[in-house]
Parts: structure tokens; sequence; C-alpha cells
């Protein structure tokens, strides 16, 4: 895990590239559908924004698909083009740190969700009994963001 974790770190100067460009704003960074009520009336309303930040918006794009199943790459571009023809920014689909927009994101969406389970288990968790499991989710999304952002 620190090998691949040294790895992302020294290319992330040049695959954090694009960071800025549209989509950008409020980032859920966890948004699929168990993050949304919809009421009957139509209304939309989000929760769980425990780790809500200010970013390139392409990672809740992205983030759809969820954590649990290996990431697809080319159902997260037909996301993005399908974001666009409704009205996204063009530039959703541009390229990325020299990677196309969908791997980029999920790329980057796999870094933050390894923070995000080691922070779960050294702060708030912080139980030896489960390290095993957060082992094996941090080192398959660690590979996986290796994977994706072509490193």
């Amino acid at each position: 895990i620190a090998e691949m974790l040294e790895a992302i770190a020294q290319a992330a100067p040049a695959r954090a590239e694009g960071a800025m460009v549209r989509p950008f704003g409020w980032v859920h960074s966890e948004f699929h559908p168990t993050s949304l009520l919809v009421r009957a009336d139509g209304r939309v309303f989000t929760y769980d924004l425990a780790r809500a930040f200010c970013g390139p918006g392409l990672l809740d794009l992205v983030s759809w698909q969820g954590t649990t199943t290996p990431a697809a790459p080319d159902r997260a571009r037909a996301f993005l083009e399908r974001y666009v023809e409704e009205g996204g920014p063009t530039q959703t689909l541009a390229d990325r740190g020299g990677l196309p927009a969908q791997d980029w994101a999920l790329g980057w969406h796999r870094v933050w969700i390894v923070e995000w389970y080691l922070a779960q288990a050294a702060q708030w968790i912080a139980d030896p009994t489960t390290d095993p499991a957060y082992e094996r989710a941090v080192r398959a999304h660690t590979r996986e963001a290796a994977e994706l952002l072509h490193i």
C-alpha cells in the first residue's frame, strides 16, 4: 500500500492537472443514489455532507457508480457524455493530466476513497479487529487508483 501511495504521490503534480476545469465547485464526494432523498413532490435533497468540499465536479459524476464494484471507465464515459448532452459544460469531457476525463476522475475518486478508509480505520473506528477488512479495501482501491491514473 505504501509503495502504491508513494507512486501516486510522485505522479500527482502531473496527474492533478485539469482539476480546475469545469465542472468545478461544490463536491458532495459520495454522490450516488443512496445519498439522495427524492420526495413525492419531486424535490430532491442530498444528505451525508460530512466529506463535501470545493473541487472538481467530475468526482461527483463518477461517484454515481458507487465504490463496492470495480470502476467502469466505459460506463463513466457514457454517463459523462449524457451529462453534457443534458446541458453540462462541454469541458466535462476534456482530458486532464494526460488522461481521458473518466480515467482521471475515477482515479482521483479512488484516492479520495483510500483517504476515507484510512481515516475511518485510524480515527473513527480504531479497532484492530477490523484492520484486515480495511486493508483489503485500501489495497484494492489504491491499486485501482494507480491503474486508472496510469501510474
